[in-house]
């Protein structure tokens, strides 16, 4: 969501991701803090299309990018 409460890049996975990382780094920074204090992040995506466009933006904001494969997610216990 936007500062405006709207959902940002409908249908651009891109867009939602940089916005994703805009959201904390705006709060953290009025706190007088910001991303490189964050120890742990998780992060579900409904479709491993986008894995790409993610590791684009999140290795953007990371001084090190993250090697470690995604976790495998098989859907709800029965």
């Amino acid at each position: 969501m936007g500062t405006d409460g709207n959902l940002v890049g409908k249908d651009d996975t891109e867009a939602q991701v940089r916005q994703v990382y805009a959201n904390p780094t705006t709060a953290r920074a009025a706190a007088g803090s910001g991303l490189e204090h964050v120890v742990e992040a998780t992060v579900y995506l409904t479709d491993l299309a986008d894995l790409a466009a993610f590791h684009g933006v999140r290795d953007a904001h990371q001084d090190t990018p993250n090697t470690r494969p995604p976790a495998p997610w098989w859907g709800p216990p029965a």
